[in-house]
């Protein structure tokens, strides 16, 4: 997480052990109003709902976390990198999408073109997701800002516009798809 994300400054009598131990690790970079005053790395939270965890200092899941009062993925600064060999494509009927994987979930990229059909058997998450980011998508349905997920399948449902398989539509330069990479 960079420098100026905002986390909650307190954890909650739910919160895992683990994460009390983790934040206390990093206390020094967290001033009183919890916005980090220096980057640090998470190497023991791999997962969406430990990352959650450590933001919220409650013990909400990954998939949930969002519905904390004043916490959203939008208060958290992830760090961009530029090195083509680290990303992700994914092409489905009108879409054509980048993303990059983090520690954080699935960063879909800015200038990415998704989907402007919803299928009727579309999730309600996705279609959800779909009108809480309608401002940042411009209307030839590219994609003006990031946009962060918390799995493989939120991004690629988001960006066909339709229920889909993550690890089966999202895939590396050589088209290996992440189910391929994962049993590598």
């Amino acid at each position: 997480m960079l420098k100026g994300s905002k986390i909650s400054p307190d954890t909650k009598q739910s919160c895992d052990e683990y994460i009390i131990k983790e934040r206390n690790k990093y206390k020094d970079k967290i001033n009183s109003d919890g916005v980090l005053v220096e980057d640090i790395k998470l190497d023991n939270l791999k997962f969406p709902s430990g990352i959650a965890k450590f933001i919220t200092g409650s013990s909400v899941s990954g998939k949930d976390w969002k519905e904390e009062p004043n916490f959203s993925l939008n208060n958290i600064k992830i760090p961009i990198v530029n090195n083509n060999d680290d990303l992700l494509y994914m092409t489905y009927k009108e879409a054509d999408a980048k993303c990059i994987r983090t520690n954080d979930g699935f960063l879909v990229l800015k200038g990415s073109k998704i989907n402007p059909t919803i299928t009727n058997s579309c999730s309600k998450e996705i279609i959800q997701s779909r009108e809480e980011h309608k401002d940042k998508i411009d209307s030839s349905y590219i994609l003006k800002e990031d946009i962060l997920f918390y799995s493989s399948s939120r991004s690629a449902g988001f960006v066909a516009g339709n229920s889909v398989s993550g690890p089966k539509t999202w895939k590396d330069k050589n088209g290996k798809s992440l189910k391929e990479l994962a049993q590598q």
